[in-house]
């Protein structure tokens, strides 16, 4: 609790101080105000969630991925199109999917990483068209893959 009465986050850190033979002298009580670093984890875990929560409404395909080709977050249309809704994926690349995908999508998967790399090294908008076979024996066709850098990605959501 500050001076003024409010409650406020903090860090604390305690230390002994001694006499050279090792006699406790006094104690050392330093407490930092975190409430700013509390409210920006705050502010970006809403954030992260209006994105997930976007990225979900939209019907199209949605996958970003860091720049080695692992996946950072896909949306329910990309999950339910491949069947991967109760699959790990983040952190996995296309090749590593394609081992444990339905048999009808391992060729989309290694087509999804040749492209991604293409994507990578012109730093361009690609026009690439994708068509992805159904289960059903239907299929649906994709266009665009777009390279942007997000410092730092984490894997792990």
């Amino acid at each position: 609790i500050r001076r003024d009465g409010n409650a406020f986050w903090s860090d604390t850190s305690i230390a002994a101080v001694r006499s050279q033979s090792g006699a406790l002298e006094s104690v050392v009580n330093v407490i930092s105000d975190t409430s700013k670093f509390v409210w920006a984890e705050e502010q970006l875990k809403e954030s992260k969630e209006r994105l997930r929560t976007t990225i979900n409404a939209i019907p199209d395909i949605i996958c970003l991925k860091d720049e080695e080709g692992r996946w950072l977050e896909a949306n329910k249309s990309y999950l339910q199109l491949f069947h991967l809704e109760d699959t790990p994926y983040r952190g996995k690349k296309a090749g590593e999917l394609a081992k444990i995908a339905h048999e009808t999508y391992r060729a989309s998967f290694t087509i999804c990483e040749t492209s991604d790399e293409k994507t990578w090294q012109t730093g361009t908008l690609n026009h690439i068209e994708e068509t992805i076979p159904l289960l059903d024996g239907g299929y649906r066709v994709f266009v665009l893959r777009y390279p942007f850098l997000i410092p730092q990605a984490d894997v792990n959501g």
